[in-house]
């Protein structure tokens, strides 16, 4: 069996290049979902990273672009998505109105 060479016209190249991409995609689980564990981390480090927004991490980077650098959001889209999911949470625990109740 002959050894696998790079093609040397473009066709070739990005159709193996796209195919490597959704083997890749295959390997990687579908729900990106965190764990409990990695969800109370990010909501941790966000509070930290909160706290401490105006000041410079060791690093040298400001604390919000860590924290969108190590999670992949901006910490005030992370906030606005922990707000609506806990408004979501207030509302369906609340009992459904019933017009028969004075």
């Amino acid at each position: 069996m002959a050894k696998w060479q790079k093609p040397k016209d473009s066709k070739a190249l990005a159709e193996r290049k796209i195919y490597s991409q959704i083997k890749r995609a295959e390997k990687i689980p579908a729900s990106k979902e965190l764990s409990k564990d990695q969800e109370h981390l990010k909501y941790c480090f966000a509070m930290h990273c909160h706290k401490l927004r105006y000041e410079k991490a060791p690093s040298g980077l400001s604390w919000p672009d860590l924290f969108q650098k190590k999670w992949g959001t901006s910490l005030s889209e992370y906030g606005e998505s922990l707000r609506q999911r806990q408004k979501e949470k207030r509302v369906t625990h609340s009992t459904p109105e019933d017009e028969s109740l004075p």
